[in-house]
């Protein structure tokens, strides 16, 4: 999780000015507690809400499954205690702690919940957002609007509306537009929270133990990743289809590979890869495998090891998914795409 003094909040004693590219005239805030903003918010490219992705279980989506955080990194202005509202600054936000969506916590009817179908349940922080008057910059985003049927905050940019637990239809905006921050365009909005850390051990480690510098994510290679470890999350038993050398997991359900000039890499730019697989499997209250646990495998493995430090390599791609496998297992599959 990754926190930070938030330009929204202004303090008791002295005045700043209130965020980039807002014209206010008044404080937002006067508190004396921290405001801190709470990154690894993302946007849900299945409903369309915000959810927390900072934890490696995922929330309830109302489109199926869990949400499938991409895009920006959203930070929440807020902390612990309660944050203070004024005109352009509204409280009542809150984290559900079963689906992960922020939800409108003010009234006593909760909203509609996609792990349950109940009302959410407000867990965590406390949160304010602001819809006073703002001037787009690269650091934040208008068109955030509060959904009338399930509470949830959801971004009404698109004509398509996600899906809403309520009724299973659109999103119904209603209220303030309002606006967040979030960290600058980079090419790893292309990955979830997850996937980043994966790929930042890997980048870590080329440098220390192979001095090879300068890996860049491709958000094309992030797309072969992650279509690959959904695919073996839809297909269980695919996993153990191996290779001619004995390797498991690198089978597509197209009986594609990602390797060779015919490759999943290859078709999808240009020219021929490597690829790292792991795999990790759970039952009842254990906990998924994390990054760590995946690069800890690979690290252990000749061959996966020579990938990561194969200084040839110059771009990269995780993708990370989980489904159920046979014998009431959860299975999470992380996949790991290099090329030069």
């Amino acid at each position: 999780m990754i926190m930070r003094l938030s330009p929204w909040a202004v303090y008791r004693g002295w005045s700043h000015p209130v965020a980039p590219g807002i014209r206010a005239t008044q404080a937002v805030l006067s508190k004396a507690d921290s405001i801190m903003n709470q990154y690894d918010w993302r946007f849900c490219v299945k409903c369309r809400v915000i959810a927390f992705d900072g934890f490696m279980q995922k929330g309830a989506c109302a489109a199926g499954g869990v949400h499938k955080g991409l895009g920006y990194n959203y930070g929440m202005a807020g902390n612990e205690v309660g944050v203070v509202e004024s005109a352009v600054f509204q409280g009542s936000w809150r984290h559900c702690g079963k689906c992960r969506a922020l939800f409108y916590n003010y009234y006593p009817e909760k909203g509609r919940c996609p792990a349950d179908g109940g009302g959410h349940e407000a867990a965590g922080w406390y949160y304010g957002l602001y819809h006073g008057p703002w001037t787009p910059t690269p650091r934040n985003q208008g068109n955030w609007r509060y959904c009338g049927k399930c509470r949830a905050l959801f971004y009404d940019y698109y004509p398509e509306k996600g899906r809403c637990p309520a009724d299973g239809g659109g999103h119904e905006a209603a209220g303030w537009n309002y606006v967040l921050e979030h960290v600058e365009e980079d090419p790893a909005d292309s990955m979830d929270t997850q996937e980043r850390q994966t790929w930042s051990l890997v980048k870590d480690a080329r440098i220390l133990h192979g001095g090879c510098f300068g890996l860049r994510i491709d958000p094309r290679l992030a797309g072969v990743a992650r279509a690959h470890s959904e695919d073996l999350a839809a297909h269980p038993g695919l996993w153990d289809k191996k290779t001619p050398a004995g390797y498991p997991g690198h089978y597509g359900s197209d009986g594609s590979l990602a390797e060779g000039p015919n490759g999943r890499i290859a078709r999808a730019v240009g020219s021929p890869g490597t690829e790292n697989v792991f795999r990790g499997r759970i039952q009842g209250t254990a906990l998924p495998p994390t990054p760590q646990t995946a690069f800890d495998a690979w690290w252990s493995s000749s061959g996966h090891k020579a990938n990561m430090l194969n200084c040839n390599h110059s771009t990269s791609g995780v993708g990370i998914t989980f489904g159920q496998d046979s014998g009431g297992w959860t299975a999470y599959y992380y996949t790991q795409v290099f090329h030069p």
